[in-house]
C-alpha cells in the first residue's frame, strides 16, 4: 500500500510539474517575441543579443532531442525499427536511461555495428545500468561501454566486472566456428554479461534504479517540452526573425559610431549624438 500511494503521489506530482513546464515554456516564448519586437523598433544590440540568446536556450534541448531522433531512424532503418531499438535499450537498464540519451546511445551502436538486433541492444541497456560501475553516471558507464566494444577493449571490461579470460576464451571458440573478431568479441562479451546478469539477479525495486527511473523521468518531461518548443520555433521562423532583427541593431550600432566619428572630426562635441542620432536614421532611411 505504501509503495502504491508512493507511485500515485509521483505520478500526480509528474503532471503538474509537467503542466507548469508547458506553461512557463508558453510564457517564455510570448514573452520572446515582446522582446522581439521591441528590439526591432528600439535597434539595441545587446537586447537583440540577449533575445536571441534567449531564444536558442529555449530550443537548444528540443533541437538536439529531435536530431537525434532523425538519426536513429535514419540508421534503424525507419520510425517502427528506431523505436523499437530505443525502447529495448530503456527497458534493460529498467528505465534509467531518459529517451534522448537511448536514442543518442542506440544510434551510436547501430552506426558502428555493436548491436544487431532489439534482443542485443536491451542486454547492452541492463549491462550498461546494473554491471556499471555505479558510482558512475549512466552517461559514463555508456560512454564507457561504447568504447570498450568499438575498440575490442578488454581493459575497460573491469569496469562492468566482466571475466577478461571468459570473455577471451569464448572469443577464440567464436572464432574458430567462423565468425569474424569483431563479432566474436561482441557476442563473447554479451555472453558473459548474460551469465553475470543472471547471478546478479532482478534489482528494478533497488533505490538505486527507482532514483534513475525518477530521473529519466524528469528528463524526458524537459525532452518533451524542449521538442514542442522547437517545433513551435521552426514553424513559425522565430529565429530567423529575431537574426534579422538583430542584424539590424548591430547595423544601427555602427552608424552611431561612425555618426561619432564623423561628429568628432567636425568638432561639434557637445552635439555629437545628436548628430550621431541623425546620421543613423537618414543611413537607415538609405537603406530602406
Amino acid at each position: 500500500m505504501a509503495d502504491e500511494k508512493y507511485v500515485i503521489e509521483i505520478t500526480i506530482k509528474g503532471d503538474d510539474q509537467t503542466s507548469k513546464a508547458a506553461q512557463a515554456s508558453a510564457k517564455n516564448l510570448s514573452s520572446l517575441a515582446a522582446v522581439a519586437k521591441g528590439i526591432t523598433a528600439a535597434g539595441m544590440v545587446v537586447l537583440a543579443k540577449k533575445a536571441a540568446q534567449a531564444a536558442v536556450e529555449v530550443v537548444k534541448l528540443g533541437a538536439v532531442s529531435l536530431a537525434a531522433k532523425d538519426r536513429l531512424v535514419a540508421f534503424a532503418g525507419g520510425s517502427a525499427q528506431a523505436e523499437e531499438m530505443m525502447q529495448a535499450l530503456i527497458d534493460g537498464s529498467d528505465g534509467t536511461i531518459d529517451r534522448m540519451t537511448a536514442m543518442a546511445r542506440a544510434s551510436s551502436l547501430i552506426e558502428q555495428g555493436l548491436v544487431s538486433n532489439a534482443q542485443e541492444m536491451e542486454l547492452t541497456g541492463a549491462a550498461i545500468g546494473k554491471l556499471g560501475n555505479q558510482t558512475w553516471t549512466t552517461e559514463r558507464r555508456m560512454a564507457s561501454w561504447n568504447s570498450m566494444m568499438a575498440n575490442q577493449s578488454k581493459r575497460r571490461l573491469d569496469d562492468f566486472g566482466l571475466d577478461v579470460a571468459k570473455v577471451t576464451a569464448r572469443q577464440k571458440e567464436l572464432v574458430a566456428q567462423g565468425k569474424s573478431v569483431e563479432e566474436a568479441f561482441k557476442l563473447a562479451v554479451l555472453d558473459e554479461a548474460s551469465a553475470k546478469l543472471e547471478v546478479l539477479g532482478d534489482v528494478s525495486g533497488s533505490l538505486t534504479t527507482q532514483i534513475g527511473q525518477l530521473e529519466a523521468a524528469w528528463s524526458n518531461v524537459g525532452q518533451v517540452v524542449a521538442e514542442a518548443n522547437a517545433g513551435f520555433v521552426e514553424q513559425t521562423g522565430i529565429l530567423g526573425w529575431l537574426a534579422k532583427a538583430m542584424e539590424k541593431a548591430a547595423q544601427h550600432g555602427r552608424d552611431l559610431q561612425e555618426g561619432m566619428a564623423l561628429a568628432r572630426e567636425k568638432g561639434l562635441w557637445f552635439n555629437a549624438d545628436r548628430y550621431a542620432r541623425d546620421y543613423a536614421k537618414a543611413a537607415k532611411a538609405s537603406r530602406d
